[in-house]
């Protein structure tokens, strides 16, 4: 590294212009050139003034250097920040080794990732190359990033101020985890302008990279939690909505939907044929308390009573329904109110194609019925008793923290779950060769790395 005087005196040749060859050559007055007359003292006056010139250019340089702060001693930089997106993004800052002091979620799915299987403890402490293989392995394991695609990505970012051999060390890292794994998944490396880093991240502007890491220090490491002492309880519930329904609810939920989507329709159709049964019992003249209608089940509390013709029909048919949904579905629909709750699922929607509507569904559409939709896959058996008490908003900054705390610990379960299949599933190694063709190939369709990240989070 050059010393200060070294960089001072380049900086200052590159600033100063060159002397007047009158100034630079004109000689040096002696003590006796006082008495020899007036030209020589003409002489040393001209060069009193160049030499005051000279000093009075010389501070004006050093206050546009200062001011730039060219000639700012810069406070030694002992902290670098890196960031990993899959696309659960994350963030880590780390010592001049490349230690992780500290981890912070960037979205709502990095919040799984670091909640599940103790992943935010295995980080901290690790070798920044170790960690961002801790994270992408446990994002995988998620189904975060897709194992069996011949073609993912991931990508490393710092600022133009952090160590390139430790992003280096870590890309080569990643790429060798992926290697061995048998995953076709590429590492893009990106070393931006400080400014555009910190955009990236989400981060107000600072002006170096110790502040940018003192920042990132500052926030919560759950992305859920960040700016909750700040937030009013309907900005909070606002975003509990954002962050619990639409993020990370969404994606589960639809997905069940559209694997259940038959069953669903099937399930809509035999309460719909009960309902119907229901409704002509009611209502029929042979009732015995027509024309005040009474239903089936209050009609069996009377076990002697006895029935004929077309009415003794009705209730055979009745009781048939209820027991074929029971055997097919589980559920006892012993009285009217338990018919009625487990039907009004239904109620808002019985005009629309149900398999159509799940196809298009969106997360707006979703956080506005989220009950509506989690009712129908429990009606067709689907285990959703861990989303149940998360459809509903919190009243509290103490409600928020532990509902949001129980989504993230509930969804990671539930893509552990979903997913533990295809991670687990052997894959061969991939050899050197191999996947440096894959990564030419990529640079070959592509034109460039980046364009394949774009194309493939769009």
């Amino acid at each position: 590294m050059k010393s200060w005087k070294k960089r001072l005196k380049e900086e200052l040749d590159a600033q100063i212009p060159p002397l007047d060859d009158g100034v630079r050559l004109a000689p040096i007055p002696t003590s006796g050139d006082e008495v020899m007359g007036g030209n020589v003292l003409v002489r040393r006056k001209g060069i009193v003034w160049a030499i005051a010139c000279f000093v009075a250019v010389l501070l004006v340089v050093f206050s546009v250097l200062g001011g730039l702060g060219i000639l700012t001693p810069h406070s030694p930089i002992e902290r670098f920040v890196f960031s990993l997106e899959i696309n659960p993004a994350v963030s880590f800052v780390t010592d001049e080794e490349g230690t992780v002091e500290s981890v912070s979620a960037l979205n709502e799915d990095a919040d799984v990732v670091l909640s599940f299987d103790d992943t935010l403890i295995k980080l901290k402490g690790a070798n920044i190359s170790d960690a961002a293989v801790i994270y992408t392995d446990c994002a995988a394991k998620l189904g975060y990033l897709d194992v069996a695609a011949q073609g993912s990505a991931v990508r490393l970012s710092c600022g133009d101020e952090a160590s390139k051999e430790l992003l280096s060390a870590t890309s080569g890292q990643l790429s060798g985890y992926f290697k061995d794994r048998g995953i076709f998944a590429i590492v893009v490396e990106e070393v931006l302008p400080l400014i555009e880093f910190t955009n990236r991240i989400g981060v107000e502007s600072v002006d170096s990279l110790n502040a940018l890491a003192d920042k990132v220090q500052s926030y919560s490491e759950t992305y859920g939690e960040r700016y909750v002492e700040q937030a009013s309880i309907e900005l909070l519930q606002a975003r509990y909505d954002e962050y619990v329904l639409q993020a990370q609810l969404f994606d589960l939920i639809k997905s069940d939907l559209l694997d259940y989507s038959t069953a669903i329709v099937e399930n809509l159709h035999a309460l719909t044929q009960i309902r119907l049964c229901a409704y002509q019992i009611m209502m029929h003249p042979q009732n015995p308390t027509y024309p005040i209608p009474t239903d089936f089940w209050s009609l069996k509390q009377y076990i002697h009573a006895e029935y004929q013709g077309e009415f003794a029909n009705l209730m055979e048919e009745m009781q048939m329904l209820l027991d074929e949904y029971e055997e097919k579905y589980g559920v006892r629909l012993d009285s009217l109110e338990a018919f009625s709750s487990t039907a009004d699922v239904y109620a808002s929607l019985l005009d629309l194609n149900l398999s159509e509507l799940f196809e298009s569904l969106s997360k707006e559409q979703f956080s506005s019925s989220a009950v509506t939709f989690i009712g129908m896959l429990k009606n067709v058996g689907c285990d959703v008793s861990k989303f149940e008490t998360l459809v509903s908003v919190p009243q509290t900054t103490d409600e928020y923290l532990e509902k949001i705390h129980s989504a993230v610990k509930s969804v990671g379960e539930e893509r552990a779950e979903r997913y533990i299949e295809e991670y687990e599933r052997e894959r061969e190694q991939i050899s050197s060769a191999d996947y440096e063709q894959f990564c030419n190939d990529i640079l070959e369709n592509y034109g460039s790395f980046d364009n394949f990240w774009k194309e493939k989070i769009n």
